[in-house]
């Protein structure tokens, strides 16, 4: 089959959860014998090879921003998918489904995974989470397949848009340590940190677990893995300086990490992974 991808920033994956699971699945696709096309946010990517791992790349502009960095690119991408041949194109995230409707006028198979709650998320207030819960809607209505990925979200489809959905759950590498000596470039030893592992925004509450780690007054490190992503972000920008401001001599901010190997050597060595995710946390 010839599958199309889009929806995500792209790949290879340097940031959040949408874009580890089809650099996990879209490799695996291609060793099976299918062509795989996934499109990529030209700005994010300052190297720009036509395939990764057997994988075609399309880059396409987007505005990035906060508001609509997601949305112009996939509009885009929701463009030339529907006037290039395809077998099935998969969509990520709710925001993208009005979107579907251009796939039903032009006969296209697709399907959507319609990924977290965006609409409850702090960061949308007002004309965003109305125009998330819209979309979450219209995504039921235009793909004729909806995929969500926890029981939880399935009910919550059920039961808020009236909405059937298939759930897919997600599975996850169990891998060994191979480079330990990864940790001492942040300044940690095996077995003696807690670890977030996030963005840092409001809806994934680090800042409640920050204040429960400095309460407790633990020996031990909290090593904080993440950042804020978007340029202007008030919100963001703001959250971050609420967290250093809590913290105390034991919490290193390690900030944002893109190698996937980095990432996993402290996921293995930490005493205890903390996980705060309130709508969503597929890491």
């Amino acid at each position: 089959m010839r599958i199309r991808v889009l929806g995500i920033r792209g790949l290879p994956a340097t940031y959040s959860g949408l874009e580890t699971i089809m650099g996990e699945l879209a490799p695996r696709w291609v060793e099976a014998g299918h062509e795989v096309i996934v499109y990529c946010r030209k700005a994010l990517f300052k190297e720009r090879p036509a395939e990764w791992q057997g994988i075609k790349l399309v880059y396409l502009p987007s505005i990035e921003h906060k508001m609509f960095s997601t949305l112009s690119h996939s509009f885009l991408a929701t463009v030339h998918a529907s006037v290039t041949a395809s077998d099935v194109i998969l969509t990520w995230n709710a925001g993208n489904g009005p979107f579907g409707w251009f796939f039903r006028i032009a006969g296209k198979t697709a399907v959507i995974n319609v990924d977290g709650m965006e609409w409850l998320r702090p960061k949308w207030k007002g004309l965003g989470a109305l125009y998330f819960k819209w979309a979450a809607k219209m995504a039921t209505a235009a793909f004729p397949i909806v995929i969500t990925d926890a029981s939880e979200m399935k009910r919550l489809y059920l039961e808020e848009l009236g909405a059937e959905t298939t759930y897919i759950a997600y599975g996850a590498n169990i891998e060994p340590s191979e480079r330990p000596e990864i940790l001492e470039t942040y300044g940690l030893e095996p077995r003696n940190y807690y670890l977030i592992a996030s963005r840092l925004v409001p809806d994934n509450n680090a800042d409640l677990i920050l204040e429960a780690f400095v309460a407790s007054k633990s020996g031990k490190q909290l090593a904080i893995a993440g950042g804020a992503d978007y340029k202007g972000n008030k919100l963001e920008n703001e959250f971050l300086s609420k967290l250093k401001g809590i913290a105390n001599e034991n919490v290193k901010f390690l900030g944002h990490i893109d190698d996937s190997e980095h990432i996993k050597e402290l996921h293995h060595h930490c005493f205890a992974y903390v996980h705060g995710h309130q709508f969503g946390g597929i890491n």
